[in-house]
Parts: C-alpha cells; sequence; structure tokens
C-alpha cells in the first residue's frame, strides 16, 4: 500500500521545488488552464520526421500551495485541518520561487537550457506568466530528428546535486517517454504519461480495496492534475488510441482517475498512433 512518504513524494514532484524549477526554466504558450497543475506537450512532424515541440506548464498558486501544506501535514503526522496562515506562508514562497517575466534570472536559465540543447534540436522560444494567481511556463523546440527530443532537459542548471534529474519527471525531461519509431512504410509515435501515485511493487499481493483507498485518498492531492499531448503530422492514420481527432491534429487527455487508474504497461504506451508515410 503507499505510504504517506510515497505521497509526500509524488506531492512534491508536482507541487514542489522542481515544479517551480521547471516554472522557472520554461514559459508561457497559450491559455492557461485551470486546476492544481496542466501539463500540455505538442509535436509537429513534416513528412521528413523533423518538425517543432513544445511544453507548456501551468498551475494555480492557491491549489498548489494547498497542496503543499497537506503534504506537510502528511510528512509530520499532524491531523488536524490547515490553517488559513498556513496556506498563506505556502503561496508567498511558491510566490517568490518565481521569477518575474522579465527577469534576467529567467534569461540565463534559457540559455543555460539551449547550450544543453542535442546537436539538431534548437530552442525557438521560452516565456514566463506570473499573474499572482497563475504561473505557466512553456519552452517551444525545433529539432531535425525526433529521437533527439528525449534528452532535452528544461532544469538545466536549477537542478542540484541532492535533487538530480529524473528522467522519468516530465518536469526534467518533458519529451523523455516520447519514441518515434520510422518502420519503413509507417511511423510508429508512443509516449509514456506520467502517473503522480505509481503502484508499489507488491500491489498485487496487498488486498485490492486496501491499496484502492489508499490510492483515492493520495489522488485526492491531484485533483486538478491534467496531461496533455497533441500530434499534428502530414500522414494517413493508420490506428491511434487519441482522445478525439481536430484534422489533422490527434489529441490526447487525461486527469487524475484516468493517471492513476493505469497500470505500469498501460502508462507507458497511453499515446499510440501509427502513420502510413
Amino acid at each position: 500500500m503507499p505510504t504517506e512518504v510515497d505521497a509526500r513524494h509524488a506531492a512534491f514532484r508536482i507541487a514542489g521545488p522542481r515544479l517551480i524549477a521547471a516554472a522557472i526554466a520554461l514559459g508561457l504558450a497559450g491559455v492557461l488552464c485551470s486546476g492544481c497543475f496542466d501539463l500540455e506537450q505538442t509535436l509537429t512532424l513534416d513528412r521528413h520526421l523533423a518538425g517543432k515541440a513544445s511544453v507548456t506548464v501551468a498551475f494555480d498558486v492557491d491549489s498548489a500551495s494547498a497542496v503543499r501544506v497537506k503534504v506537510l501535514h502528511i510528512q509530520l503526522g499532524d491531523e488536524r485541518p490547515p490553517r488559513a496562515t498556513e496556506f498563506a506562508q505556502a503561496k508567498t514562497a511558491i510566490l517568490k520561487a518565481v521569477p518575474s517575466p522579465s527577469s534576467s534570472e529567467l534569461d540565463q536559465s534559457k540559455h543555460n537550457i539551449a547550450d544543453g540543447l542535442p546537436k539538431g534540436v534548437t530552442l525557438i522560444d521560452g516565456v514566463l506568466s506570473n499573474d499572482g494567481v497563475k504561473v505557466a511556463a512553456a519552452f517551444s523546440f525545433g529539432f531535425d530528428d525526433p529521437s533527439k527530443l528525449s534528452q532535452v532537459q528544461v532544469t538545466g542548471a536549477l537542478t542540484t546535486p541532492e535533487d538530480p534529474p529524473d528522467h522519468e519527471n516530465p518536469a526534467d525531461f518533458p519529451f523523455g517517454g516520447l519514441r518515434v519509431v520510422d518502420e519503413g512504410t509507417t511511423v510508429l509515435v508512443t509516449c509514456a504519461v506520467p502517473n503522480p501515485i505509481p503502484l508499489p511493487d507488491d500491489a498485487a499481493q496487498r488486498p485490492a480495496a486496501e491499496v484502492g483507498a489508499a490510492v483515492e485518498k493520495m489522488a485526492d492531492l491531484f485533483a486538478g492534475l491534467r496531461f496533455g499531448l497533441k500530434i499534428t503530422a502530414p500522414f494517413a492514420v493508420i490506428e491511434h488510441n487519441a482522445t478525439r481527432k481536430d484534422g489533422d491534429t490527434l489529441v490526447w487527455e487525461f486527469d487524475t482517475k484516468g493517471l492513476v487508474s493505469m497500470t505500469a504497461g498501460q502508462s507507458k504506451q497511453a499515446i499510440r498512433v501509427r502513420y502510413q508515410k
């Protein structure tokens, strides 16, 4: 069964320092979403499999503050309802950690990230929006080979030795789970999606009701979590499992319930499309 420590680490992956680091490293693109935490990726391919990719991170400051306070109570074993002063302190800490959109710190982060990109991948833009209520950040890249996107790291110099980059965390490597395979006459695109509450290895040996109750309790912390991916390509679609289709664009959308209900195998290929070249 997931433990309180599991909950603490899972929540801080979403609403803790790593998310703030990602927000500093990224910038704004598109309309801000509601909820605690939103992560949206786009992938646009041409016939040679070169193209553009982007990632947008957005979060509601009040919701993120509430998550941090609740996680702290779990960490300390404090069963009392959180106090208004705790929410205010958490909000102040989050806003203090996010620079203004015109800050030199943001410019330096973009420079560091651009320097760390693999050959053939370029930074097109990176901006940050912070109105005190919502924070949003986005990166856009150009690439000559989509296989290189998995090497793109957005936290850059903000990562410390005590908190090493996590290849499974989209706040560190936003395209780490993306795979584009040229099969000759077809192209297979798959992408893993992040599960904020992965089940422990012994979950299968525990009573299903016990595991389900524990996951449901922790899922309350992530009620506003959303993940989305849009893929646009000039090929005919042979098969796909997208949520919906908009012209040449396939759209996948996942909320907390959908993410936490996936098995490890399902999450690795939650996004799948095969094109005819």
